[in-house]
């Protein structure tokens, strides 16, 4: 009896191991390049909450875990008052992805990923 207790109590803790695992969320990286200077903050919104973008030299940056499935975008403000609308397309939370945007002319263009 004692070895069959000890064979579920090693069946939980592989259970448990695995688990924690499977809940482990991706990182992923946006990135708004603006050249020219012309925004002023940027924020990420995916799964209906805003993320602030941090401000780095020639753009903005943000690193996150995304904990939904979907899609989203990242709303720049610029400095006429203005807002571009960068479109984040599909999204999971097992996928690390990277965004990549560039503002040109007040408008927000996906840059294409490069290997």
């Amino acid at each position: 009896m004692q070895n069959s207790g000890m064979k579920i109590h090693t069946a939980l803790l592989l259970f448990s191991f695995a688990s924690l695992g499977a809940c482990r969320q991706a990182t992923n990286t946006f990135s708004i390049s603006d050249p020219a200077g012309r925004a002023t903050h940027a924020e990420v919104q995916v799964c209906g909450q805003p993320h602030l973008m941090k401000p780095i030299t020639g753009g903005f940056s943000l690193k996150m875990p995304i904990a939904c499935e979907g899609s989203g975008q990242i709303n720049v403000r610029l400095k006429n008052r203005g807002m571009a609308i960068c479109r984040i397309g599909y999204f999971t939370p097992e996928a690390a992805q990277t965004f990549r945007f560039t503002i040109d002319q007040d408008r927000c263009i996906g840059v294409a990923a490069q290997d």
